[in-house]
């Protein structure tokens, strides 16, 4: 099979996406055009049709992208009355069975649509109805007669959602910009939020880097009734205590059937959603389910580089062989921050590397298919990411005494040369020094989460005083800690694994994989972070996911049933660019530019010095600064956009203008 060939470059023209909902409680102050300002800001999330519902200080819009057709309804969805309506962003699974539950109580259904499945789900249980989905949603339900909002967000925080409380009302929408589109105000940076993302890549909480603009937590609801005042509650919360009881092989049996039965359930059906193919155990394994299900060729898409070390479409070709997939590949090379600005005004927020991952994966997709399933939660599925073994390591080596490990140990790994290779000796080195200074396990683990990016020492160094006016220390690490201790799980590597689930992984990896699909019009669905198979796998006993220090030990179990030996032995990976390289050589002068040029220090919020330190630390390779650098550049290019106000096509032609040859 000759798989075809494409090479990707950077993204032009329109940017449009997927199924995006937008609302407003209050009159509007300027005829309604800051609906239409809404709407626009996510034609990208829903470009096949737009609806919108206004009554008495009330507001409730959809762009839409048909996934089922032209019979699809159209949103806003009211019931017969008319008193109540709902949009959705998204599809549950588990649709056709409350439909069958709903008629049997003589609740009738005539339209192909969620939305109306969830006014019957609310008339009859109330906002608790979000607890009886399966799905990757959010949505909106307006009840007139209550003067009643209600919003909610999927368990696993698949689907966004946002609002903002303002003098002149209240709004919501499935991204910042369709929300900065509607208020007066100009945006400003939120300096708490910009604290958190130097230490996590990510914002845990509820806040975001605009003041004054809120996301909805996710598994929770939020009521907003008559009188103006807000409530959330959670309506899910993942639970470890109870395990099952079964043979070795009933474990795998149980794993395979609940496997197959979700991958079923996220494909379309009229058969014709695609997947991300890495060549690695996750979208291997979700390729041969889908492979199963469908009686056509599976359409995959896979990512390569120049750089062989990096390079693993030999391996996703093995697969595609394997189960005879429609195979489509791309190249990415340095001229991918060209794309930068696209993947920022996607983002409405600065990122990581993964972003970009996302992006150049999801531009190659969206040409072939519009919906694409990705192996994204598969490492917290099965307790598979190195850092909770690691988390627990720590506990020997901080035995060894502070003065000792300052003194002789930190000096010894500062004197070892960078490497820009995969789990390098020097970072592991460095790693575990620094988790060694903690005391607590959920400190630990939120120190792990931030060890690529900025430790409290380097914002001191990068932030100036006055940014850091006001700003509390430590409180992203506080987030990620609290989530640690909450848990009802017994051994600490669940715990940690709960903590992913509640704060990295939604805000982190969810994000991004909705965001970077949407720019490109393309629905990603993600299997391994379904409800009903993150439940099953909670009650699985920990030695079936971890075995000494081995993990993913169950995953493996079914990769020798279904896969090639080959694959099905491969060591966890991981999809990454190799930025190191790029920014130590190629980039190095663009890089400097750019940094130069910074608005984020001429507006005295960052300190210049400091960014070309880091800069020349890594061209020396002294250190592997490449994730911070990454993360610098993302801060710059979204603050002259969002904060600066500079449109697209300007950021752009400033990137153009720094990259000249590159």
């Amino acid at each position: 099979m000759e798989p075809s060939r494409i090479r990707t470059g950077p993204a032009r023209g329109n940017l449009e996406a997927l199924s995006g909902i937008f609302g407003r409680i209050g009159e509007s102050t300027d005829d309604g055009r800051e609906l239409e300002r809404m709407s626009e800001a996510l034609v990208h999330r829903g470009p096949d049709d737009v609806g919108l519902h206004t009554g008495a200080g009330i507001a409730l819009g959809c762009r839409l992208l048909r996934t089922r057709g032209a019979e699809e309804a159209r949103q806003p969805v009211a019931d017969e009355t008319g008193d109540v309506q709902a949009v959705i962003d998204g599809a549950i699974y588990n649709g056709d069975v409350l439909r069958r539950e709903l008629e049997r109580d003589g609740r009738a259904l005539d339209q192909n649509s969620d939305a109306e499945l969830l006014i019957r789900l609310y008339r009859r249980e109330g906002p608790e109805c979000v607890a009886r989905l399966r799905g990757h949603f959010s949505f909106a339900i307006w009840d007139a007669g209550a003067r009643r909002l209600v919003l909610a967000r999927d368990h696993l925080g698949q689907k966004p959602l946002f609002y903002a409380e303002t003098a002149t009302g209240f709004y919501f929408a499935s991204e910042i910009k369709a929300l900065i589109a509607a208020l007066p105000a100009s945006p400003e940076l939120d300096l708490e939020s910009l604290d958190r993302y130097l230490s996590m890549r990510f914002i845990p909480g509820s806040g975001t880097m605009v003041r004054g603009i809120r996301k909805l937590p996710p598994a929770h609801w939020l009521v907003r009734d008559r009188d103006g005042g807000i409530s959330t509650s959670r309506h899910w919360k993942l639970s470890f205590a109870r395990k099952q009881r079964l043979s070795h092989d009933d474990y795998i049996e149980r794993l395979e059937a609940k496997f197959e039965e979700t991958v079923a359930v996220h494909m379309t059906p009229d058969g014709s959603s695609g997947a991300f193919l890495s060549g690695g155990l996750d979208s291997s394994l979700i390729v041969a389910m889908m492979a199963r299900a469908s009686g056509d060729p599976v359409p995959t898409f896979s990512i390569g580089f120049a750089e062989k070390e990096f390079d693993e479409i030999p391996h996703a070709r093995l697969v595609a062989e394997t189960f005879g997939t429609r195979q489509v590949e791309a190249q990415a090379d340095t001229d991918l921050i060209r794309a930068i600005p696209a993947i920022i005004h996607g983002l409405d927020e600065p990122s990581d590397p993964v972003a970009a991952s996302f992006f150049t994966a999801s531009r190659l997709a969206a040409a072939h298919v519009k919906v694409a399933l990705g192996g994204d939660g598969g490492n917290e599925l099965f307790a598979g990411c190195d850092r909770y073994r690691g988390v627990l390591l720590t506990r020997y080596y901080s035995m060894v005494p502070g003065p000792i490990r300052r003194a002789i140990v930190a000096p010894l790994i500062n004197a070892i040369p960078a490497s820009f290779g995969y789990n390098s000796l020097k970072m592991k080195l460095r790693w575990f020094e620094r988790m060694s200074g903690q005391r607590g396990l959920g400190e630990r683990l939120a120190e792990a989460v931030s060890f690529f990016r900025f430790s409290q020492a380097e914002k001191e160094l990068l932030l100036t005083a006055e940014a850091r006016r006001g700003v509390e220390p430590g409180s992203a690490a506080r987030e990620i800690a609290d989530r640690f201790y909450e848990s009802d799980a017994e051994h600490p590597i669940e715990r940690m694994v709960y903590t992913d689930y509640c704060t990295r992984l939604p805000e982190h990896l969810l994000m991004l994989v909705d965001r970077m699909g949407m720019v490109h019009g393309l629905e990603v669905r993600s299997p391994l972070v379904d409800k009903e198979l993150v439940e099953t796998l909670a009650t699985f006993p920990l030695n079936m996911k971890v075995r000494g220090q081995k993990s993913r030990y169950i995953w493996y179990k079914l990769a020798e049933r279904l896969l090639p030996a080959s694959i099905a032995r491969r060591k966890k990976r991981g999809f990454r660019f190799p930025l190191a390289y790029w920014f130590a050589v190629k980039l190095h002068p663009f890089l400097l530019g750019v940094f130069e040029d910074s608005s984020l220090a001429r507006d005295g919020i960052f300190d210049r010095e400091y960014m070309l330190r880091i800069l020349e630390e890594h061209r020396r390779r002294q250190v592997d600064h490449n994730w911070k650098i990454w993360m610098l550049l993302n801060l710059e290019t979204w603050y002259r956009m969002t904060v600066q106000g500079s449109s697209l096509p300007e950021t752009e032609a400033w990137i153009e203008r720094h990259a000249g040859g590159v």
